[in-house]
């Protein structure tokens, strides 16, 4: 729940302010409670393509891959489909008891699809939609609820995984051995890796974003209320670090009744707000978000 050709899925929140958005610049938006994929431009923070979900259906990741096809989980699953006619290029189904969070494209063209579960499961997809290899773990969390959303594969082929009920990062190779752990508080949602190396972490109801430093295994910089002026961080899901070095992240009311917040949010590198959405019509209760460009 910010690659290139990928979409914001989990809570929105946008607010416009000085800076002035490139034309051409487009976000794909979904998360829990709502119940549609949708397309967003920056620019005039309008819906310009929408896909109806199934009721029941739970997108918390959702990218635009190589091919300009739209791929998403739905928590029961995994799915690619078509961008113009919607039509399913393939469906994977999880496991009874499992709870899918995690989809997402790899550099070779396969894909990866993640389950929450005893064990969890890292299942790697063919373009066919066929499984390649899948790999086994444990979070050692027993709620399979809150186990994870995001999983990201990394240039290395290991996993980072953001624990949500442990409130940490790991690192973990391709048999399922843990190579790093480290605390950051909350119960984290997304880790991105960013231009110097480092971590890029959503802590979700910790209500900030943190940068871990891998190689120390340490939090060395925090996003929260200390930084910010005028706004409220809820539910942190989905972040983003841009190629100006913005950080655009999803804002996800769902654990609170706050609704006046940004749902999605956009900082500059001093951490004021260039660019949001409040207006629920747009982005409620966004989680996952991946821009890119059309």
């Amino acid at each position: 729940m910010i690659r290139t050709y990928r979409f914001l899925s989990t809570a929105f929140l946008f607010l416009f302010l000085a800076l002035q958005v490139a034309a051409g610049d487009k976000l794909l938006v979904s998360g829990c409670g709502i119940r549609d994929l949708n397309i967003i431009d920056k620019k005039t923070k309008t819906i310009e393509w929408t896909h109806k979900l199934v009721p029941g259906e739970e997108c918390n990741d959702a990218e635009i891959t190589k091919k300009g096809e739209v791929l998403y989980a739905y928590k029961k699953g995994a799915r690619l489909i078509t961008y113009k006619e919607q039509a399913v290029v393939w469906d994977f189904r999880a496991l009874p008891g499992e709870e899918v969070f995690t989809a997402t494209q790899l550099k070779n063209g396969n894909y990866i699809v993640a389950a929450c579960g005893h064990p969890s499961r890292i299942i790697e997809l063919n373009r066919k939609g066929d499984t390649v290899r899948i790999i086994r773990f444990n979070t050692g969390i027993k709620g399979v609820h809150g186990q994870f959303r995001q999983i990201l594969p990394t240039p290395r082929g290991t996993f980072l995984i953001a624990l949500m009920a442990k409130g940490e990062v790991i690192e973990m190779d391709d048999k399922g051995t843990v190579l790093k752990r480290v605390a950051v508080g909350g119960s984290p949602f997304s880790v991105k890796i960013i231009k110097n190396g480092n971590w890029l972490v959503g802590c979700g109801d910790g209500h900030n974003i943190k940068e871990v430093d891998p190689v120390q295994e340490k939090v060395v910089a925090t996003i929260d209320k200390s930084v910010l002026s005028g706004i409220q961080l809820l539910f942190v899901a989905e972040v983003n670090r841009l190629k100006n070095g913005n950080t655009l992240f999803a804002n996800w009311e769902g654990h609170t009744n706050d609704t006046t917040q940004y749902k999605i949010i956009e900082l500059d590198k001093k951490n004021n707000v260039v660019w949001g959405i409040k207006d629920c019509k747009i982005a409620n209760r966004t989680a996952t978000l991946f821009p890119f460009k059309k």
